[in-house]
């Protein structure tokens, strides 16, 4: 019979997964907005959850108020040039929401699982990734599968064009595309730290079946775009420059880590190289040509570079007036009744739209939760440096598109974390209204 404790660590990993991909659901053709119903049940509880003990968490509480302060900025401004925005306030909203719905998840199921709750988040998210990886390629490359599943997920315009064109696949979201890549490579890089910094023993059964994982969630990367991979690479770059740092400073490495970074290495070279050249010569080379375009141009032509890296380039262009450049005039550029700004880079559509002082304005929650992570090293390492990397991998990613709060899956995840930290502080001095 099954123990009290696996039964809430596995409710515990479905609530995870669903606040992080729960998917809209078509049933006899009216559609479910599951993760909004999903998530406002959730920030009820919470809500409940601040009545009852009276108190909000300093943590929640100055982020929330960071948060809305951009949220008021952007509305001031497109009220008062006459642009007011809706879809980046339907972002603060849905933020607002998100960030509510996780804290009674992690608070109620951290009291029953009877393990650390830091890392059974950190493994639960990067587990998550891996379960929607193989439903992505399963439903890339299994047309039976791929029917049923979009006979109850709807997708929106552009998946339906990855679909039919067979070159992406949207998994359980509508479109997929950068912020699927994004978070599939965020839940790798999840598996990596957690195979590499938290489980420290080494066996071959416990490699292969880490490894065979990351290749999964290595091909969901590919399935939806090239911007994860260029998020893992710099997470990979940067963790083998930490560990060489540890190790030149202690004079010695660890037998464990060694092992797993040879093994791998060894065998991501065997592997790899056989799946592209299989790819590249099925049915599914349209994909594999998109999926290492930047490998084929550099072979073909001696250049690096790919199409949609030459586009980002022309991407990157500002606002004339001096006025409009510090202080924006309230467009984001995708509003339906707004003019449309041919540029999908973050923070060049942020500055269109509230300016360069509405810009840092708006991404000050994100710099507060960096100083409160690193502040809080000695309390949890793990989590610390968790909240770290992925602030950064955010605060990159908009470097590519605009990625913002809204119902964005990584956004989700940092509010895990945000809610773990929480709840640590909590357990530490015994009260909701933690001081940092």
């Amino acid at each position: 019979m099954i123990s009290k404790a696996k039964l809430y660590r596995f409710l515990y990993l479905v609530a995870i997964f669903l606040l992080i991909y729960a998917p809209f659901l078509s049933i006899r053709g009216i559609t479910i907005h599951f993760p909004y119903l999903f998530t406002f049940v959730c920030s009820v509880v919470f809500i409940f959850t601040i009545l009852r003990r009276g108190v909000v968490s300093k943590i929640y509480l100055t982020f929330m108020l960071l948060y809305w302060v951009g949220g008021i900025w952007a509305f001031v401004v497109g009220l008062y040039n006459h642009n007011i925005d809706k879809s980046i306030l339907f972002t603060y909203l849905t933020g607002s929401l998100s960030l509510f719905a996780v804290y009674p998840v992690v608070d109620f199921f951290s009291k029953k699982i009877h393990t650390d709750n830091v890392v059974f988040i950190i493994r639960a998210i990067y587990v998550s990734a891996f379960v929607h990886a193989v439903i992505m390629i399963l439903a890339f490359f299994v047309p039976l599968f791929r029917n049923i599943l979009y006979s109850i997920v709807p997708l929106g315009v552009k998946g339906e064009v990855f679909v039919e064109s067979m070159v992406r696949s949207p998994g359980l979201t509508t479109g997929g595309g950068d912020a699927l890549s994004v978070i599939q490579a965020v839940g790798l890089i999840f598996g990596i730290y957690y195979f590499v910094d938290i489980r420290r023993e080494f066996s071959l059964y416990s490699f292969f079946k880490h490894i065979i994982s990351f290749l999964i969630l290595l091909l969901s990367i590919l399935l939806s775009a090239r911007t994860g991979l260029v998020l893992l690479f710099l997470f990979i770059v940067g963790l083998l420059f930490y560990k060489l740092f540890i190790a030149i400073s202690r004079s010695t490495i660890s037998r464990s880590l060694f092992l797993k970074v040879s093994f791998a290495i060894g065998l991501f070279l065997i592997i790899v190289p056989i799946g592209y050249n299989y790819l590249m010569q099925s049915e599914y080379s349209r994909f594999a040509r998109r999926a290492f375009e930047l490998y084929i141009n550099y072979i073909e032509t001696g250049e690096i570079g790919t199409s949609s890296s030459n586009k980002v380039q022309d991407m990157y262009f500002l606002p004339k007036d001096k006025v409009h450049l510090y202080f924006g005039d309230g467009n984001f550029g995708r509003d339906d009744d707004l003019p449309y700004i041919d540029s999908d880079i973050g923070y060049i559509r942020t500055i269109y739209g509230v300016g360069i002082v509405g810009t840092i304005i708006m991404f000050m929650p994100l710099f507060y939760l960096l100083f409160v992570a690193i502040k809080s090293f000695k309390l949890n390492r793990y989590l610390s440096q968790m909240l770290v990397v992925l602030i950064v991998i955010l605060l990159i990613t908009n470097l590519k598109v605009f990625h913002y709060f809204e119902f964005r899956e990584s956004f989700r995840v940092l509010f895990l974390l945000i809610a773990a930290l929480t709840v640590l502080k909590v357990q530490k001095y015994k009260t909701f209204n933690t001081y940092i």
